[in-house]
């Protein structure tokens, strides 16, 4: 498999967007420079940004006029809420590509 075939493999495993967020919210999935990790960022309507649970809980629990709550929010790479936050490889073992092969992974520096 060729790096380029792997990189789409791997980004068909990241939810890009979520269309499950509240209206307004927005995400994004940004690759590391160095490495194999993806940070996920979630903005407000205001264009704020929240990097981690813990720091947008902390703006809902001061903002509980927006009505919103922490379960309506992911920042898992993958659709699963639960699913992983930065780094894909254990997900990446288990997948196969579309024609059967194992998905060769690169290990993070």
């Amino acid at each position: 498999m060729t790096a380029n075939s792997q990189e789409n493999t791997i980004s068909s495993l990241i939810m890009h967007t979520d269309t499950s967020l509240p209206r307004g919210w927005r995400r994004k999935v940004v690759k590391r420079l160095k490495g194999s990790r993806y940070d996920v960022y979630i903005f407000s309507p205001t264009g704020k940004r929240f990097r981690s649970k813990p720091q947008l809980q902390e703006y809902l629990d001061k903002n509980t006029q927006l009505g919103l709550t922490i379960d309506q929010f992911s920042f898992s790479l993958t659709e699963d809420k639960d699913g992983p936050k930065h780094g894909l490889t254990k997900l990446i073992r288990s997948k196969t590509n579309l024609i059967g092969e194992e998905v060769p992974v690169q290990k993070d520096n």
